[in-house]
């Protein structure tokens, strides 16, 4: 059997995902048929509810599909040494890792990774993170925040983070004002012209 090429794989990844018109037309058809094509008769968040709650335990298909979009991550952060983790790992080196963007408040459409289709959709986990308080953070991450955007992107320099540059609490002093730049300098050994803090 001949081997993938890199684009070949990226290609595959990318065809496993479920436009948002399939989804809706999956979900209408599912309703179509249990009511005989029909108006409802019952509110469809009542009816995706379990049963102990009032609901039947009718199938979300958008749930479905976020859970298997989402599943690989588990997988990706578990320790085994899969072969497979190469493609994306490649691909989330440039914002820090998977790890390290999944604590932060990202938005796909805001990064600068050039990730395929499929990993786009861990804009899922974002949502989910929000709901659920997943990795509650009480320091505001500065690398691919949503709300720290330069040319309609978020920002992520490798080489800042690299050297312990992550939270906003790592550029501010004991009094809460920006670092001076030649303590900022000292501090993280980096030496810029590009940076002014006041």
């Amino acid at each position: 059997m001949k081997a993938l090429g890199i684009s070949q794989v990226v290609y595959a990844a990318s065809m496993l995902t479920v436009p948002e018109l399939v989804i809706k037309t999956v979900q209408e058809n599912l309703f179509a048929f249990l009511w005989k094509k029909r108006k409802d008769k019952i509110k469809r968040m009542v009816m995706y509810q379990p049963v102990a709650e009032g609901g039947i335990n009718f199938v979300n298909f958008y749930m479905v599909v976020k859970s298997l979009c989402l599943a690989w991550i588990g997988r990706l952060l578990g320790e085994s040494d899969d072969k497979w983790k190469v493609i994306p790992n490649y691909y989330f080196r440039n914002c820090g890792g998977l790890l390290f963007l999944l604590k932060g408040n990202y938005n796909v459409k805001l990064l600068k990774t050039g990730l395929p289709l499929f990993y786009r959709e861990l804009q899922y986990f974002q949502d989910l993170k929000n709901t659920a308080n997943i990795f509650p953070s009480g320091e505001l991450i500065l690398w691919n925040n949503n709300s720290i955007i330069i040319d309609n992107a978020t920002l992520f320099w490798k080489s800042w983070f690299e050297c312990g540059i992550v939270t906003i609490k790592d550029v501010l002093n004991s009094k809460g004002k920006f670092l001076s730049y030649e303590v900022f300098s000292n501090k993280f050994n980096i030496t810029t012209n590009y940076i002014t803090f006041s």
